[in-house]
């Protein structure tokens, strides 16, 4: 059977029997539920291009993180240098600069660091918030679907049972007639309008 998507329902057709449904409301329901599909597939698309969205974020903050990790690190180098370069001269004014320059920089870097794994875990309850979102809307969805679908499998179980009924009375009511006429050809029945 081919997957149930919004084209398959909307050229679906159903195989027609003598006092079946009604093909115009049938195609009516059945254009209902290609456009139901077709707006959940809609639905998941946009949540796809979301979570490809908020990806692409996460990748932008990384790549801005190493960034300033690496200019962290170039201005620590160049902090070392000049110190080491005011070494010779003020020794002891330069060790002092440059430990206030290196703990500067671990700072930066743990704050750095934080903000990152901040992003990183609000970019991850984002994604899993819009996947859970998503599936409980398809999963409702296929529930609606599934009921829709169940109920016009009873509604079509009783009208050709009905159906079925209304031929086996109409037959029984055509033999009955044949046996009258039998039973008066034997008996014989005089024929009135022969009479007069």
């Amino acid at each position: 059977m081919e997957p149930v998507t919004a084209d398959y329902v909307a050229g679906y057709r159903f195989e027609t029997v003598r006092r079946g449904y009604d093909p115009v409301e049938v195609d009516r329901l059945l254009r209902s539920i290609a456009a139901e599909f077709e707006r959940l597939e809609m639905l998941i698309a946009e949540r796809s291009a979301r979570e490809d969205s908020a990806v692409l974020m996460l990748r932008h903050a990384s790549k801005a993180a190493e960034t300033l990790l690496a200019e962290a690190e170039e201005v620590a180098e160049g902090v070392r240098a000049g110190a080491h370069i005011e070494a010779e001269e003020v020794m002891s004014a330069a060790r002092s600069e440059a430990a206030g320059v290196l703990a500067e920089a671990h700072r930066r870097e743990r704050d750095i660091s934080e903000r990152l794994v901040k992003n990183l875990e609000e970019a991850e309850a984002t994604v899993e918030g819009a996947y859970r979102e998503a599936d409980e809307r398809v999963e409702h969805s296929r529930q609606v679907l599934a009921e829709r679908a169940n109920r016009l499998r009873i509604e079509a179980d009783m009208l050709a049972h009905m159906a079925d009924r209304l031929d086996l009375s109409s037959e029984s009511s055509q033999g009955r007639l044949i046996d009258l006429t039998d039973v008066e050809h034997t008996v014989g029945v005089p024929d009135i309008a022969g009479a007069g």
